[in-house]
């Protein structure tokens, strides 16, 4: 039986479908295999089944991090790949704008995955040694040493690769080793003495700021162990760019949804009137969550999967040589990044308050109707209690980052098929069938998936309607307002398009312009 869900039309269809499991796997391989396995792809992730490559690059620390940093794990993780398929290319520069090319005896698969593994481990062990000790016991146990840092030989390509892109990422404004935060400073922990207006003390009702965002509370375990959130990554307007100029970075803003944003202690008429009609938005689609709701709230909220997903169905829709989909999945994930650095600049400039907080003070009523996920039914509950369906991450709310996220990615999978197929071609649908395996397990439940033979028909009739579909799912979620996936949906427009003109420069043996690490390197 497959849950087909449809980002078209509003409906759930269970049907009968048969599908390969190796064909599956092949969506998510980044360099053709040989068609006979051999002990070599091992160091290479598959994800039907999971592999032990799979297991120790794709942990749930990784999955289940906050956006930003998925994203960065994504991109260092890629961009050393492109320098290497491009080292095998005639006229390509590497990820830093330089002609590195490789000697064309290392080009065959094996020697690629073997050099893939290394530069793997290189461009990781820095940031994530966690992930690094992992995937080098998998390199051991195929028999490649992970504490070889040789620059000869297929070894020494890896290695010569994987080296450069770490050092360059330990100091590019995002603090990932915590040493800009002084001597006992945490990774990625802020340097930039950002303070939220409101007190996490403060009850919502009393905000000095009703506007402004609250840090929220959450429970570590379920032994007693409570927190109060610390805004993530608030320093990001900061960190270096990778295609965006300085003003093309600094001019694209979204406006405030409110009139009054900084207005102390009481909310003017015209915010009042539009914060209860958000909210009240929030709570009945809280209280009326289809199926289909809850599976894309779960589904959008882990980037690594969801948006990992495209590149292998564009990749076999497309026909993508090695070459090809190099360049693709690195613009992908540049995208990804400077929209990152765009909705965060934004989300920190406005600091705006989350519906979580908004519903907690009453501003709607003292109860209102919720899905309780303790008791998997809805209730009428006091509205001081209510949490939204989907724990809401530490930071602020507008924009929202999944819309910006979405809106770049997929606009980069229609930039990329009209070059493929033609300026006229119309979008791709996306019709994608994955077996419940496919999915980390602890996402399972919130899936409504039941075992791992269960299969998961993903359907939609245009990249925008996809887009739209993530964007959407923050509001079914209860972490954003509608003006939040409206106006993110907006800023990604754009970022697309200029990280794949970017990316195409570097192919063609040009410095791409803006192109900051290619005048450092």
């Amino acid at each position: 039986t497959t849950i087909f869900f449809s980002g078209a039309t509003k409906m759930i269809v269970y049907h009968v479908t048969l599908l390969s499991l190796l064909t599956m796997a092949w969506l998510f391989v980044g360099a053709v295999l040989p068609a006979q396995a051999s002990e070599v792809e091992k160091l290479f992730p598959a994800f039907v089944p999971p592999n032990e490559a799979t297991a120790a690059l794709y942990p749930k620390e990784i999955l289940f991090a906050t956006a930003p940093v998925q994203i960065r794990y994504l991109l260092i993780s890629t961009v050393g790949y492109f320098s290497l398929v491009m080292g095998c290319h005639d006229t390509a520069l590497d990820f830093f704008g330089k002609r590195n090319p490789i000697p064309k005896k290392y080009c065959n698969r094996d020697d690629f995955l073997v050099s893939y593994a290394y530069v793997l481990l290189r461009s990781v062990e820095l940031e994530f040694p966690a992930v690094a000790q992992a995937y080098g016991q998998v390199m051991a146990s195929v028999g490649y040493d992970p504490n070889n840092r040789s620059r000869a030989g297929v070894v020494g390509v890896g290695n010569k690769i994987g080296i450069p892109v770490a050092n360059y990422f330990l100091n590019d404004g995002w603090n990932s080793l915590g040493d800009l935060s002084g001597p006992n400073g945490r990774p990625f922990s802020d340097y930039t003495n950002y303070k939220p207006k409101n007190s996490d003390r403060t009850p919502p009702s009393r905000l000095r700021f009703p506007l402004r965002w609250q840090p929220l509370e959450g429970f570590l375990d379920n032994l007693g162990q409570f927190y109060h959130q610390i805004h993530v990554v608030p320093f990001l307007k900061y960190a270096r760019s990778l295609v965006l100029s300085e003003r093309e970075f600094r001019t694209r803003q979204a406006p405030s949804p409110y009139r009054n944003p900084n207005r102390l202690w009481n909310l003017s008429r015209s915010d009042k009137d539009t914060m209860i009609r958000l909210a009240s938005e929030i709570v009945d689609l809280n209280a009326n969550l289809t199926p289909e709701q809850r599976f894309y709230a779960a589904f959008w909220e882990i980037k690594a999967t969801s948006l990992g997903f495209l590149q292998g169905y564009y990749r076999l829709a497309l026909g993508l040589n090695d070459f090809e989909y190099a360049a693709f999945a690195t613009s992908e994930v540049l995208a990804q990044y400077e929209a990152i650095r765009v909705v965060w600049k934004e989300k920190v400039r406005h600091d705006l308050v989350r519906p979580q907080t908004v519903i907690r003070s009453g501003l709607i009523g003292d109860l209102v109707n919720s899905f309780v996920k303790k008791q998997g039914k809805v209730l009428e509950i006091p509205s001081s209690v209510w949490e939204s369906y989907l724990h809401t991450q530490p930071h602020s709310e507008y924009p929202s980052a999944s819309s910006v996220l979405c809106s770049a990615t997929l606009e980069n999978a229609e930039v990329v098929t009209r070059w493929k197929l033609g300026p006229g071609t119309p979008s791709i649908p996306i019709n994608l069938t994955l077996p419940a395996v496919a999915f980390p397990s602890a996402l399972w439940s919130s899936l409504g998936l039941t075992s791992n033979e269960q299969l998961v028909h993903l359907f939609f009739e245009s990249s925008s309607v996809m887009a739209e579909n993530c964007g959407m799912s923050r509001l079914w979620a209860g972490v954003h307002f509608r003006p939040a996936v409206e106006e993110g949906l907006r800023l990604g427009q754009g970022l697309g398009a200029a990280a794949w003109n970017h990316v195409q420069d570097l192919i063609e043996g040009r410095v791409p312009p803006n192109c900051v690490r290619c005048d450092m390197a």
